[in-house]
């Protein structure tokens, strides 16, 4: 069965859909799409119109997942190896952690940065509100406290298994990284867990994506910085 995702280079969801598969070993191809202007394509996939979507397909049947969530959940129940916990408890940590990151900290960090930095560029070439860019980096602060202390506290962020909610962590940050505005300094456990999965085979391909016009900040696909 042959998968492709349709995904944009700097959307936390996808990257972390990319990183489940590759933790699991399963190739895949990439579709890229402009969240902020999907195409027609897409529409007919997701009516919502919204990033990642996972297709597979044989020559017996084709199976158009969308959202990242139910796509994660997919495939914890058809390929080998949870990435969500062993016990229910774990899981539900997991998946609490799951929101966390892939809303919350999105909403309050990777979303104003992308919009930003990235969407104005493309679409009305606007410059980039410095009110907004400031309010983004300082919520990243808190996120890293929070990041900081759940590493503390279990070596992993759900626990001692690396799980999804390492995954979506990491897939946010490493967005905000590419774009220059993640607070290293005073961070240290953070800095090494991330280069931790930074280091994993899942995530090296992450660190060749490029935005046409915005290069990635100096450090990005350095593994030990």
């Amino acid at each position: 069965m042959t998968y492709h995702i349709y995904h944009y280079p700097l959307d936390g969801a996808s990257r972390l859909v990319r990183l489940a598969l590759g933790e699991r070993g399963v190739p895949f191809a990439l579709i890229a799409q402009e969240p902020w202007s999907p195409d027609s394509v897409l529409l007919s996939l997701n009516p919502a119109g919204e990033l990642p979507v996972l297709v597979m397909e044989d020559e017996k049947e084709r199976i158009v997942l969308c959202g990242v969530y139910s796509i994660c959940e997919y495939l914890e129940e058809t390929h080998i190896g949870s990435l969500l916990g062993k016990n229910p408890k774990d899981r539900a940590e997991t998946r609490r952690l799951l929101d966390w990151f892939l809303h919350k900290m999105r909403r309050e960090v990777t979303a104003l940065l992308i919009k930003e930095k990235i969407e104005k560029r493309f679409t009305n070439k606007a410059s980039p509100d410095s009110t907004i860019l400031c309010a983004a980096s300082a919520n990243i602060r808190g996120h890293m406290q929070y990041i900081d202390w759940l590493i503390k506290r279990h070596g992993r962020l759900s626990g001692a298994e690396l799980s999804l909610a390492d995954l979506a962590a990491v897939a946010e940050l490493s967005v905000i990284d590419y774009l220059g505005h993640v607070p290293w300094e005073g961070f240290e456990a953070v800095k090494d867990w991330y280069v931790r999965i930074k280091s994993r085979l899942s995530f090296r391909p992450l660190l060749n994506d490029r935005i046409n016009g915005v290069a990635p900040a100096k450090n990005y696909a350095n593994l030990d910085f």
